[in-house]
């Protein structure tokens, strides 16, 4: 998300300067949208005389009489209230869950604050599909407007203005320097250690490493220097944990081994979003041969819930009366022929099926072919907060593109330290230890005419059981890459959008290693090697790196080779026959063999 598709709603405001005090509040956190829903009579000069330089959010506010009619074009409205119970929202967010479940999420959000004294009532906040709770003395937790307004977390996918200060020196690095670490650390971008200063020498760590809302081991959260804004979600007094005397990351992060790999594969796994919503799949920014189509028709309340299998169902038999072994989890589709006899139910009254169909827990309903339910069935939905959706596609059409995109979604995933380059039309990606030259490797091949489609961070994924797809890890910062000496490039505006890719499949591991004389490398290549990632088997090779070796040549042969293999020709194969044919002919016998030796 970003920060202009972020709208801050005042409902029923009545102190003039409360409304002067969000404004400055929304400037500091570079939010411009604000909207006012049946305000009292404010007086413009004491907005302005507390907006202080933020005269224009409160120049360009819109104002609405309803919210209803504030939150029309917003795809996910949250209020803002500081009560919890049955009667509020059944998912209620924390400032720092409610950053994380909104940062990576396309579209337009609202967050709604209500009247100073009396908050949001019930009917406000049945408009909003989630709930924020900032967490304050149950003795006093009511909040100033603008206090409530800051305390909230930017959910933008933007770290803007984010300034890092060194301890002991001042020096701080701005959005610039910002790449390198995103490829390195920054992903996800929560995760932070110590840094090298731009003089080359290495500091201390800054400031530990802890989640929001989540204490380091030495019992502090986290702070990010007196004059320096934190990142969105952050707080609390100074933490003097040193992460990597935890073995959590390195000292110098720019040196790598295995076992910060795995770890770094452990957090990824670990911070990734676990719950996959209905509003997250209407949000999914997928095209061409994947687009959807899909609108809400109804149900709104029913967006935050949670689907967890990756199929659909056909609740043909269930709307016939037959729930044994009806798989209420799954999405439900709804065909032409569904729809027909839900108009046979209702011309005959029989509302009853519909009303029991509800009485599970289905994540949502689908409609094709643009068809619409009737209105008793939008009755029963809104009901039982379902969703009812709508596509324009055909049922057979929709049911294979929502599979290939669940499949997508709900793969296993793993992410490593490498390089995933593109050769001859083959998927190699480029592991080994920090410093052995993958990313120079990988620019020599981009020369070349080949592909980049991640470097330092490649994120995998399995398709199917069998296919194992990488991706950059980090779409801001993707397709640029660090060269020690140089300093980051972007792949794609030197090299053109020719030199890049989304996503390939990977299908050769090539292992960089310092050259090592006592180890015996392979000579032949008759012996197949492998390495698994997520379950599939990837043929691997190791090459040895030492100077005057030309490695990008060796990765193109070996591209070719392994085409050459799944086309079945082997070459190694093929040498170590016709050595063995060689051997028992004629010729070489009676090179080996005398006339003495022949009986």
């Amino acid at each position: 998300m970003l920060l202009h598709d972020m709208v801050i709603i005042l409902s029923r405001p009545q102190e003039a300067g409360n409304v002067g005090a969000v404004c400055r509040a929304m400037k500091n956190m570079g939010l411009s949208q604000l909207r006012i829903v049946s305000a009292a009579p404010l007086d413009p000069e004491v907005i302005r005389a507390r907006a202080v330089h933020a005269e224009a959010v409160w120049e360009q506010a819109q104002w609405y009489r309803s919210l209803p009619q504030a939150t029309a074009d917003c795809s996910l409205v949250v209020g803002a209230t500081r009560r919890r119970g049955q009667r509020r929202k059944a998912r209620t967010f924390s400032p720092e869950a409610l950053g994380e479940y909104l940062r990576n999420r396309p579209g337009k959000a609202a967050l709604v604050f209500g009247n100073e004294r009396t908050g949001l009532e019930a009917e406000e906040l049945a408009v909003c599909n989630l709930a924020s709770h900032i967490p304050a003395d149950p003795a006093f937790p009511s909040l100033n407007l603008s206090h409530a307004v800051r305390s909230t977390p930017i959910p933008c996918s933007e770290p803007w203005g984010l300034r890092l200060r060194y301890p002991g020196n001042g020096q701080a690095w701005t959005r610039p320097g910002l790449p390198a670490w995103c490829n390195r650390l920054l992903t996800p971008w929560r995760l932070w250690g110590s840094i090298n200063s731009p003089d080359g020498k290495r500091k201390n760590s800054f400031s530990g490493m802890c989640l929001p809302g989540q204490a380091s081991p030495c019992g502090k959260r986290p702070t990010w220097g007196t004059s320096s804004p934190r990142p969105p979600g952050w707080g609390g007094t100074a933490c003097t944990t040193n992460p990597a005397s935890l073995g959590l990351i390195p000292r110098e992060p720019y040196r790598s081994n295995k076992k910060l790999q795995m770890r770094y594969v452990w957090f990824m796994l670990m911070y990734m979003a676990e719950n996959f919503t209905v509003l997250d799949l209407l949000d999914i920014n997928v095209k061409e041969h994947n687009a959807l189509n899909l609108q809400c028709l109804g149900g709104r309340k029913g967006l935050a819930r949670k689907i967890s299998i990756p199929d659909l169902n056909r609740p043909g038999l269930a709307l016939s009366g037959f729930y044994d072994s009806f798989a209420y989890e799954r999405i439900q589709l709804f065909g032409r022929g569904e729809v027909a006899y839900l108009k046979k139910l209702a011309a005959e009254g029989e509302t009853d099926t519909i009303k029991y169909l509800f009485s599970y827990p289905i994540p949502c309903c689908i409609f094709s072919h643009h068809l619409t339910p009737d209105q008793n069935f939008f009755e029963a939905a809104e009901q039982a907060h379902c969703p009812i959706l709508q596509t324009d596609l055909n049922t057979t059409e929709f049911h294979a593109r929502l599979m290939r995109v669940l499949s997508d979604i709900f793969a296993p995933r793993q992410s490593v330290h490498g390089v995933l380059v593109e050769v001859y039309g083959l998927g190699i990606l480029l592991l080994g230890d920090s410093g052995v030259g993958k990313s120079e490797t990988a620019l020599e091949l981009i020369k070349h005419g080949h592909r980049l489609v991640a470097d330092d961070v490649v994120d995998m994924h399995c398709v199917n059981g069998n296919i194992l797809i990488g991706a950059g890890a980090n779409k801001i910062v993707g397709h640029h890459m660090e060269i020690r000496g140089l300093g980051i490039i972007n792949i794609t505006h030197l090299f053109g959008v020719g030199a890049i890719r989304e996503r390939k499949e990977v299908q050769l591991v090539v292992m960089l290693e310092e050259w090592d004389s006592r180890k015996n490398y392979d000579r032949l290549g008759t012996d197949d090697k492998y390495i698994e990632f997520l379950g599939v088997r990837i043929p691997k090779l190791e090459i040895p790196v030492k100077p005057g070796r030309n490695i990008p040549i060796i990765v193109e042969t070996a591209a070719m080779n392994e085409r050459l293999k799944k086309m079945g020709y082997n070459a190694a194969k093929e040498f170590n026959q016709n050595i063995l044919k060689w051997i028992e002919s004629d010729p070489a016998r009676s090179v080996y063999f005398g006339t003495e030796d022949v009986i």
